[in-house]
Formats: structure tokens, sequence, C-alpha cells
């Protein structure tokens, strides 16, 4: 990825950016943080999520496994 590229997103945001960002609600996010710890951290009282951290979480996540279902597999 080029340095253009990389500087496309904010390098942290509030957890609401995050949850946008990722598509990974809330709980789920806390949730998170908690197995990550480098992933909230604090600015002046406020809590922020560091984009870098969470993108390694979600590139380690495996692959979906997608299944057609039943009654279009059998028209293939």
């Amino acid at each position: 990825m080029s340095n253009l590229q990389e500087r496309s997103r904010p390098r942290s945001g509030s957890i609401r950016d995050a949850c946008d960002y990722s598509g990974i609600g809330r709980s789920s996010l806390y949730k998170e943080a908690a197995r990550n710890p480098g992933l909230f951290r604090k600015w002046n009282g406020r809590t922020i999520v560091d984009f870098n951290t969470l993108d390694s979480i979600i590139d380690a996540l495996p692959p979906a496994e997608i299944k057609l279902p039943l009654s279009k597999a059998r028209y293939r």
C-alpha cells in the first residue's frame, strides 16, 4: 500500500468512528478492546480507537466461508 493510500483514513478516531469504519458494533468493539489492550487509547479524558490496531485485528480474522443456499446449489 502506498503512503497516499495509507493516509486516506485517520490514524485514530472515536468509538463511533471506529464502528462506522469497521462495521463492528459498539459492544463487540469493547469486547475486542478487553482482549487487545492497545486498541483503545486515552487523550485528554477521551477514549480514542487506534485504527492501525483495529486493522490488524480485522486482518487476523479468518476468511468467511460462503455456501450457496441448497435451492441455488441444485441449479449449478
